[in-house]
C-alpha cells in the first residue's frame, strides 16, 4: 500500500512538471515572437554622448518627421519634389545640433495597433503607429489632445514606458508637448469662434486640451522628477497664407483671439506652477517672425531675408522660398526659425549652454538633402 501511494504521488509530480514545461515553452515562444515583431521594446538605447540632452516629443503633424516614408508615403506631401531638402523642426535640431540633443536613432519604430495594445496590456509598453522617425518622437499626424492618453496612440503612456527603460538617462532630459491644433485650432473651429465666440461647446473642447496637457505634465513629472518640459502654444490659424481673405472684421478677429488665448493662458498656468516647465508662446513668436493679421483682419506680413540673400515669402508652395508648404505645414525656414527660438528659450530658462543656431546656418538648410527610400 505505501508503494502504491508513492507511485500516485510521483505521477502527480510528473504531471505538474509536464504542465510547467508546456507553460514555460509557451512563454518562451511568446517572448521570441514578440521580440521578432517588436524588437525595439527589448532594445536598450545607446547614448550619443555626455553632452547630448535626451529630447522626446508628443504631438501632431507639426512634430511628426517630414522624412517619414511609411505613414507619409504620398510623394506630394511635406515638400513634394523638394521633400529631400524640406526639414521639420526636430530634423533641423538633428542636422544642426546633433551634439546637443539625443532624440534616439532615426529609423522605423512601432508596430500594428493590436500588437502595441497587447504589449501595453502585459506591461511591456507598445509603440504605435509604425513610422520612420526618431526613437523618442511619439508625435503622429492628425493626433488630437485625447491621443495624449487614449485611443490608438496613447502617446504619453508609451513615452513613459520608454523612459522606464533608463530613468537615469531621462533625468534632466526634455519633453516637448506640441498638441492642440487638430482639437481646437483648425479652420472649422476658427469659423465657429468667429461666429459664436466661446460657446459652452467651444470652451469645453479648449479646456479639455488644457486638462489633458496638465495630466501629461503631471504624469511625466511623477515618472522623472528632474525632466524639463516645454509646452508649445497654439498657432493663430487666421495667419495661414491660405486664410488671410477670411474673417475681415474686428469682431470676428477678437472672438477668435479670445478663444485661442483661453488655451494659451491654460498652458501658461501649468508652466507657472512648475519651475521645470516653460511655455513657448507660438502666437507671439509668429507675429515677431512673420507679422500679423491686424484687428480689422487685414494682412500685415513680411518676407524673411536670410544672410545668404534668399528671400522667404509669407506664401504657400513647396519651394523653400515659401514659408508654408503646399500641404499647409511649416516650411524649412519656418521650422528652422522655430528650432532656433526653442534653443534660445531652453538656454534662457534652464541655462543649458546649447550653442545658439545662427541665421547663417538656417540659410544652409534648403541646400542640404537627406536620402529618401
Amino acid at each position: 500500500m505505501p508503494l502504491r501511494n508513492v507511485t500516485i504521488e510521483q505521477a502527480k509530480v510528473r504531471k505538474k512538471l509536464r504542465l510547467f514545461c508546456v507553460l514555460l515553452a509557451s512563454v518562451v515562444a511568446c517572448a521570441v515572437a514578440l521580440h521578432a515583431l517588436a524588437p525595439e521594446v527589448f532594445e536598450r538605447h545607446k547614448r550619443r554622448g555626455p553632452g547630448a540632452i535626451p529630447l522626446a516629443i508628443v504631438g501632431d503633424s507639426n512634430s511628426h518627421s517630414y522624412h517619414d516614408s511609411i505613414m507619409l508615403s504620398k510623394p506630394s506631401v511635406r515638400g513634394g519634389t523638394f521633400r529631400a531638402s524640406t526639414w521639420q523642426w526636430t530634423e533641423v535640431l538633428q542636422e544642426l545640433r546633433p551634439e546637443s540633443f539625443d532624440q534616439g536613432d532615426f529609423r522605423t519604430w512601432g508596430s500594428k495597433i493590436k500588437l502595441a495594445e497587447l504589449l501595453d496590456a502585459i506591461g511591456v509598453g507598445g509603440r504605435a503607429p509604425r513610422k520612420r522617425d526618431f526613437r523618442f518622437n511619439f508625435a503622429v499626424s492628425a493626433a488630437q489632445c485625447d491621443d495624449l492618453f487614449n485611443g490608438y496612440y496613447r502617446q504619453v503612456p508609451r513615452l513613459l514606458s520608454e523612459m522606464r527603460r533608463d530613468r537615469e538617462f531621462w533625468n534632466g532630459g526634455i519633453v516637448v508637448i506640441y498638441m492642440g491644433v487638430n482639437s481646437m485650432g483648425q479652420p472649422p473651429h476658427l469659423e465657429s469662434y468667429a461666429k459664436h465666440g466661446l460657446t459652452p461647446e467651444n470652451s469645453k473642447a479648449i479646456d479639455n486640451c488644457v486638462a489633458e496637457t496638465r495630466r501629461a505634465v503631471e504624469a511625466i513629472r511623477r515618472e522623472i522628477a528632474g525632466i524639463r518640459i516645454v509646452l508649445v502654444g497654439i498657432f493663430d490659424g487666421t495667419g495661414e497664407p491660405g486664410a488671410i481673405q477670411r474673417w475681415q472684421t474686428p469682431e470676428e478677429m477678437g472672438r477668435i483671439r479670445m478663444a485661442l488665448a483661453r488655451f494659451d493662458n491654460g498652458l501658461r498656468q501649468i508652466a507657472d506652477s512648475d519651475k521645470l516647465t516653460v511655455f513657448f508662446d507660438l502666437r507671439n513668436w509668429a507675429i515677431e517672425t512673420w507679422g500679423i493679421r491686424a484687428d480689422d483682419g487685414s494682412a500685415q506680413f513680411r518676407d524673411m531675408v536670410l544672410p545668404s540673400g534668399m528671400r522667404v515669402r509669407f506664401s504657400i508652395g513647396d519651394d523653400p522660398s515659401n514659408a508654408v508648404l503646399r500641404d499647409e505645414h511649416a516650411g524649412t525656414v519656418w521650422n528652422a526659425l522655430f528650432a532656433r527660438s526653442l534653443v534660445s528659450l531652453l538656454n534662457q530658462r534652464f541655462q543649458l549652454g546649447i550653442r545658439e543656431i545662427e541665421l547663417a546656418e538656417v540659410s544652409t538648410l534648403p541646400n542640404r538633402t537627406v536620402p529618401l527610400p
